[in-house]
């Protein structure tokens, strides 16, 4: 079991990483950033997996590097 300062370290490197992922700016960029984190995190075989299932199958869906049109939300409150 790790501690909770482990636990929190491995959080944000893997925040940071999943950022990196995401941000990604071309398929062979992202490509190396998904195989950078499946080395990285190997011994998190049940996450992988799931990432692999869940979002890297669908990854055209939500990366920027084959999301060309860039979305902006607007915040509209009650003015």
């Amino acid at each position: 079991m790790r501690c909770k300062e482990d636990r929190a370290e491995l959080l944000k490197d893997l925040r940071e990483h999943l950022g990196a992922l995401l941000r990604s700016e071309t398929p062979e960029e992202f490509d190396r950033q998904w195989e950078f984190i499946q080395t990285e995190y190997a011994d998190q075989k049940v996450w992988l997996k799931y990432m692999d299932g869940e979002w890297i199958r669908v990854k055209e869906r939500w990366a920027r590097a084959w999301r060309k049109v860039r979305f902006y939300f607007i915040l509209l409150g009650s003015f």
